[in-house]
């Protein structure tokens, strides 16, 4: 297995959907049968609450740098094996900052993503307890 995300355990997590939904229709026939009428409404309310707890794996870093560097202008310095998933030849380009736009600084960040350990330092906070809260109310009328 690889470890690139988990959920906490003993955390805060959950769903939650509620909804309601009315509807009302009133239907006759006025001027003796020469018209059929029909009005009506219809209302719902549904609320959803998400939380839960995503944490970065101690392998999130390294996948990261590959996912980065297969899937962008950096590909053909791609090796699988290599640190950052770069050829020798592809950390010497990025580290000078040829490939990342004259920033060697910026070359470097990528360089030292594959280094983030996850789980026990502070790379590993993910999402915690973050609450998606969505609500939609419809009224329409006929």
């Amino acid at each position: 297995t690889v470890d690139i995300l988990y959920r906490g355990v003993n955390e805060d997590v959950g769903r939650s959907f509620r909804t309601f939904t009315q509807e009302l229709r009133l239907q006759g026939e006025a001027f003796d049968g020469g018209l059929d009428w029909l009005v009506g409404g219809f209302f719902a309310d549904e609320d959803l609450t998400v939380t839960d707890n995503l944490r970065f794996g101690g392998q999130y870093g390294r996948f990261a740098a590959c996912r980065i560097v297969s899937g962008g202008g950096l590909a053909a310095f791609y090796a699988a094996t290599g640190q950052g998933c770069l050829s020798a030849t592809g950390r010497a380009v990025v580290a000078s900052g040829a490939a990342t736009g004259g920033s060697a600084v910026l070359g470097g960040a990528l360089l030292g993503n594959e280094h983030r350990q996850g789980r026990d330092d502070h790379h590993a906070d993910g999402d915690r307890h973050h609450p998606f809260d969505q609500r939609q109310t419809t009224l329409a009328a006929q």
